[in-house]
């Protein structure tokens, strides 16, 4: 079973958003052990998509959140949850998901690290995509007419990849990959930070994104 498969389980089992579970009764829905269970709903909540109570677990305000967007998001933001969460538990990174909205870049998501309180986004901040690694990852997949004059998104064409610093302020670094026609994700690093390093694990878990995206109806 693959952490995408036992995130998605966890998730599942909550089929009603106003009762509490017990650990024991979330292992038994998920159909995992009861200590994967415990750690895996440690960690989801830390990042708010779990809430633990008096009254057990429950779906957290990143879960519930969901119903805000629209169904071409929520099957991105559901597809790329898990992928993101083990982004920034292995960078230790703040991470984006962004969707391309026009000429915008839309954060439809964001992990917190360390500098979580400090990058100047949350979820629904919007910023000309030409401005940001996370946009110019879109652009480098649209057609030449829609990016226009001006616009350098060759490197990203080659190799699915931006690096940019400053985007978030002059302290940090930008590393985004390609997801699709639409969609990208990122990290913010310390402008320091070695970003080559990096790229090839963004364009990893692009590419698992896309893949989990391709694989459901």
């Amino acid at each position: 079973m693959t952490m995408v498969d036992r995130f998605t389980s966890i998730i599942d089992a909550f089929d009603d958003a106003t009762v509490g579970l017990s650990l024991d009764q979330v292992a038994a829905r998920a159909e995992l052990p009861r200590s994967t269970t415990h750690r895996i709903l440690d960690h989801l909540v830390r990042l708010s998509w779990v809430s633990h109570s008096d009254r057990g677990y429950g779906l957290g305000d990143r879960a519930m959140s969901w119903g805000a967007g629209d169904a071409t998001d929520l099957r991105l933001r559901s597809a790329a949850a898990p992928v993101l969460h083990h982004l920034q538990i292995k960078t230790g990174a703040v991470v984006h998901l962004g969707v391309l909205a026009g000429l915008d870049i839309v954060h439809v998501d964001k992990l917190g690290g360390p500098s979580a309180p400090v990058v100047p986004t949350r979820v629904g901040t919007r910023a000309p995509a030409p401005r940001l690694a996370l946009g110019l990852a879109v652009l480098a997949v649209q057609p030449p007419e829609l990016v226009g004059p001006g616009i350098d998104v060759i490197r990203a064409r080659a190799c699915g990849v931006v690096t940019r610093r400053g985007d978030y302020g002059p302290e940090f670094t930008s590393v985004a990959a390609t997801i699709d026609h639409r969609a990208a994700l990122g990290i913010v690093l310390p402008a320091n930070a070695s970003a080559q390093r990096y790229e090839p694990l963004l364009r990893a878990a692009a590419g698992q994104v896309r893949r989990e995206l391709t694989d459901r109806p």
